[in-house]
């Protein structure tokens, strides 16, 4: 007897079987649709089990993750890093310090400690000094003051001054507020702008963080 393959219809199942003269019926094999068979692939790649970690995420992503959460009860020192549009190297100069400088203290929702600036990036620790203002808007807002006072300077033409984005790190409990700082003020030697961290004159601090965490 020729195979029979039942038809079936449109967007459903197929059950496949055949069957010969003196044999059993086979066991029916059911193929899934293509639409369910794809959605099962993206589920087994994108669920995963408490504490599970995904490395494949981590490793391709490429823009950083925001969100710093403020307790009461602990204290909250940000290190952040800022980067000029372009990598343009327009930073480490007298006017821009200065411009910075004036942006920070007007743009006080989050108070600024100590920083650094290189030529085409600047980092800096931050505190809050209210809950109602978060990172984001706080740092959208110097950002625009220093704009502005770079352009009335003529210190740029270009239409940005600020790459998208930012890089924000807060600091743990186990973390020194004093040991970090001592490890990025020595990014210009690093860098090979001066020979000691001291000799670097575009770095500085707006106001005194304290900081209990050890």
């Amino acid at each position: 007897m020729p195979t029979q393959t039942p038809r079936s219809g449109a967007g459903q199942s197929e059950a496949l079987f055949s069957t010969r003269e003196g044999e059993a019926p086979a066991e029916p094999r059911v193929l899934p649709e293509a639409s369910n068979l794809t959605q099962e692939i993206r589920d087994r790649r994108t669920i995963r089990q408490p504490g599970e970690v995904r490395s494949a995420t981590r490793a391709v992503r490429r823009r950083p993750v925001h969100g710093v959460m403020i307790q009461q009860d602990h204290p909250t020192i940000v290190f952040l890093t800022v980067c000029a549009a372009s990598s343009r190297a327009r930073l480490a100069n007298p006017s821009s310090h200065n411009a910075l400088r004036s942006a920070w203290i007007k743009a006080d929702a989050w108070l600024v400690g100590r920083y650094v600036l290189m030529p085409d990036h600047l980092h800096l620790f931050c505190s809050p000094r209210t809950e109602e203002f978060t990172l984001e808007s706080w740092i959208k807002f110097w950002k625009s003051l220093a704009t502005r006072s770079f352009r009335t300077h003529g210190l740029i033409a270009e239409p940005d001054l600020w790459q998208a984005g930012h890089w924000d790190t807060r600091l743990r409990n186990d973390e020194s507020y004093e040991g970090k700082w001592a490890y990025v003020r020595n990014n210009p030697v690093r860098a090979g702008l001066v020979t000691k961290s001291d000799d670097w004159p575009y770095q500085g601090e707006v106001v005194r963080l304290e900081w209990h965490g050890g």
